[in-house]
């Protein structure tokens, strides 16, 4: 098991750090206000659970013997659309309200899961 997580390193930071995130969402109960329609949604618990499920997975597949090329791949979409739309959201309470939101550091990650997204194995 260490093998695996010395190989995937990248996988079980990113997993905790989606969990880890997933984990404030739901602690947050008005975190989002923008756009007012959906802000409702926005702030619903589900949006925290998708995080951490995914963050789950993430971690479950790093750590898994018997590595699927197809899960990795469709673990990392998910990663990463979840990652745009947060970051997306952050980045206009930021730029239309001037609210301190942390985007820059998201679209970092969201970059650094395209990435792995790009250099995935896909056999």
């Amino acid at each position: 098991m260490f093998k695996q997580a010395k190989e995937n390193l990248n996988h079980l930071v990113l997993g905790a750090a989606l969990s880890g995130i997933g984990v404030y969402l739901i602690g947050q109960k008005n975190y989002f206000t923008w756009p007012p329609i959906m802000a409702p949604v926005e702030n619903d618990d589900t949006f925290g659970v998708f995080f951490i499920l995914v963050g789950i997975a993430m971690i479950w597949w790093a750590l898994d013997a018997n590595k699927s090329a197809r899960a990795n791949h469709i673990i990392l979409i998910c990663a990463s659309t979840l990652m745009a739309v947060l970051t997306f959201i952050q980045f206009f309470h930021w730029y239309l309200f001037g609210i301190p939101q942390p985007w820059i550091s998201n679209i970092a990650i969201t970059g650094v899961l395209m990435l792995l997204a790009e250099r995935s194995d896909s056999k």
